[in-house]
């Protein structure tokens, strides 16, 4: 009876406690990284009895956990893919929109801008239509304005995600940790390891996870390229910090766990949320903020540059229509020096050629105060060039060297140390830089300078024109030519009292001559027909010229200069390359996400079958080892019976 005795209550408690297993599966079916468990049966160790062997019964010898590292491998990998683009893209599709959206659009407000010279060009005279042209010219400016905060709003934002990921990473790291020393007393508690599996589950949503097994029942943790922030017990944090090269980015380093010192791990978290975030800020922000700035600049350098060789409606030379992107206070604010540095030097850095800038920030690094020379990083593409500084110009202790289209001028080169690092950012934040330097509509200067006219007592079929203004030192001073001969003449400073000729003439074509010389010319003038001896023409200042919009066109054409990228793109080219390569990036994101999201759920749906709850089995589970344990109970009822009648049968 004792066998049967012993079955029965083996058989009880092993069904007993599967269903407890069972249970507990169907309980955590919807617990976040739980791994179904399985119970693991194995018959009792027989008994020999009259030459055979008789089973005493059945003991669950494990609970199995259903964990397969190979498909929480791929869980985690697909996950970090999908976390990087999801980031990406949620960020990049916004400035996508910003760009296009008609209140903001670059475009759009140069072409309410150039439609308003346009129509003033129709009579330069009209009050109304120069308060038109004053009024989108205002506008322009909060465009480039406003869309440069938007940016750097987008900025800020995109930092402080950045930390609150980095806060969330600390704590998974954290906990980790504690779960790794709990493990070292507790191996092979199943709840831990899925705990501990969810963790590193939750941590790859923010950057590449790779987990190591320490043989020990711990596992440390590696992100990016393999920094460890998890060994065992032993936990280190990362953090937000500015970067010491003077360029003021963020960057992401780890703490030393002594606290001194740290390592910059930036370039490595080239993936998950923390590589999204730091992708969109590096192409999509980065790239829009340097292209509207050389934007802002080109448009105020090349609109100043031709306007100020115009005379307004008061008959005053023209000035700076934009402000002076190339003022002191400018060149200054496009150098910073690295924390690091043990000179005192000062950097400038003055744009000499739009046409030959690049969208790139610089790393001038003094190599050699000897030879003064220097190396100069473009980051754009990693091109170093080795350069010298020279004092012609500007004279010593200063120093100018150039590269790129951009003038670098050091204050002093006796201040600068061996080591000592810049960066030079030409046009990060320049579209938010951009003014209105005139405030007036009578400022707006559309007429020529130089007024030419033939006498009436010419007897000669010439003609005199103006062509083309290089400057105006001498467009106030007044100039005569005199026809000494059908084929000759002569050049007369009025003002100044010299003459200069003869001047060979070819009749019925256009004879260019330059004012007041051609060594240094001011500007230049057209003669052409057949002029006879004795004719005269005279070149002066414009006096009164309120109807001439000879400036005024030339203004107009400033829209399709092409002053980028060594002259082959104009203003319009470079904001629609801009909204082209953010939309071509947004796009591709959002591919790619959806393609990631896929790959996703397919290893999702991986794991659940290696590992999840499935309740069709777990119910027939349940139903199975019910019948079972109700089964166990009759032969447990059995026993008993045949027990009470062997002791009826002994009284």
């Amino acid at each position: 009876m004792a066998n049967i005795l012993s079955i029965a209550s083996s058989s009880l408690n092993a069904f007993q406690r599967a269903l407890q297993v069972t249970g507990n599966n169907i309980a955590n079916i919807n617990t976040p990284g739980y791994s179904r468990q399985t119970s693991q049966f194995t018959t009792g160790p027989s008994q020999r009895f009259a030459g055979s062997y008789i089973g005493s019964g059945v003991i669950i010898s494990n609970v199995s956990r259903s964990a397969d590292n190979f498909a929480n491998q791929q869980v985690r990998e697909t996950l970090t893919t999908k976390s990087q683009y999801d980031a990406f893209y949620d960020q990049a599709s916004q400035i996508d929109k910003l760009l296009s959206q008609d209140g903001l659009s670059v475009s759009k407000g140069m072409q309410n801008f150039f439609t308003a010279l346009s129509q003033l060009n129709d009579s330069p005279d009209n009050i109304a239509a120069r308060d038109v042209v004053m009024k989108q010219s205002e506008l322009l400016t909060q465009q480039f304005n406003n869309l440069q905060n938007q940016i750097d709003e987008h900025h800020s934002n995109n930092v402080t995600q950045l930390s609150q990921a980095i806060d969330q990473v600390n704590v998974l790291t954290k906990s980790i940790a504690e779960i790794n020393v709990k493990l070292s007393s507790q191996s092979g508690s199943p709840e831990l390891l899925d705990q501990r599996d969810e963790l590193i589950r939750q941590l790859s949503q923010y950057t590449s996870v790779t987990a190591y097994n320490a043989g020990d029942g711990t596992l440390n943790v590696a992100i990016g390229s393999g920094e460890f922030l998890v060994a065992g017990s032993q936990q280190r944090d990362l953090a937000v910090t500015t970067s010491t090269d003077g360029s003021k980015t963020a960057q992401i380093v780890i703490k030393s766990a002594s606290g001194s010192g740290s390592i910059n791990v930036t370039d490595n978290l080239n993936s998950g949320m923390l590589g999204g975030l730091m992708d969109f800020d590096k192409n999509i922000l980065g790239q829009a903020n340097k292209i509207l700035g050389q934007m802002a600049v080109g448009l105020s350098t090349t609109f100043n540059a031709q306007h100020t060789l115009g005379m307004d409606l008061n008959s005053i030379l023209g000035q700076n229509f934009f402000n002076d992107f190339n003022s002191a206070n400018q060149q200054l604010a496009r150098s910073s020096s690295a924390s690091t540095n043990t000179g005192t030097g000062v950097l400038s850095v003055a744009i000499s050629d739009i046409s030959q800038t690049q969208l790139s920030d610089y790393e001038l690094r003094i190599t050699d105060t000897s030879t003064n020379q220097i190396e100069v990083l473009r980051k754009s593409d990693g091109k170093t060039t080795l350069l010298n500084w020279t004092d012609t110009p500007p004279a010593l202790p200063a120093a100018q060297v150039n590269i790129d289209g951009l003038s670098i001028n050091v204050d002093n080169m006796g201040n600068l140390n061996n080591g000592d690092m810049f960066t030079l950012s030409p046009f990060n934040g320049a579209a938010g830089n951009l003014k209105l330097n005139i405030t007036k509509a009578s400022q707006l200067a559309f007429a020529s300078p130089v007024r030419t006219q033939a006498a009436l007592t010419n007897t000669g079929a010439g003609a005199i024109s103006p062509a083309t203004i290089f400057n105006t030192t001498s467009v106030s001073k007044d100039f005569r030519i005199d026809f000494i001969s059908d084929t000759q003449f002569n050049l007369v400073n009025v003002t100044d009292s010299i003459t200069t000729g003869p001047v060979t003439f070819t009749p019925d074509t256009n004879n260019t001559v330059m004012i007041p010389d051609s060594l240094n010319p001011s500007y230049s003038i057209t003669l052409s027909g057949v002029p006879k001896t004795g004719d005269q023409f005279t070149a002066s200042y414009n006096n009164g010229g309120i109807g001439d919009n000879s400036n005024g066109l030339l203004l107009m054409n400033t829209q399709q200069i092409k002053l980028f990228e060594d002259g082959t793109t104009n203003l319009y080219d470079r904001y629609s390359g801009l909204i082209e390569q953010v939309g071509t990036q947004t796009n591709h994101a959002k591919i790619r996400n959806e393609a990631a999201t896929i790959l996703y759920d397919q290893a999702v749906d991986y794991r659940e079958s290696k590992s999840g709850v499935n309740l069709d089995e777990e119910a027939a589970n349940l139903l199975r080892y019910q019948q079972a344990y109700q089964a166990a109970g009759q032969l447990l009822a059995v026993s008993s019976q045949l027990m009470n009648f062997l002791y009826d049968a002994m009284r």
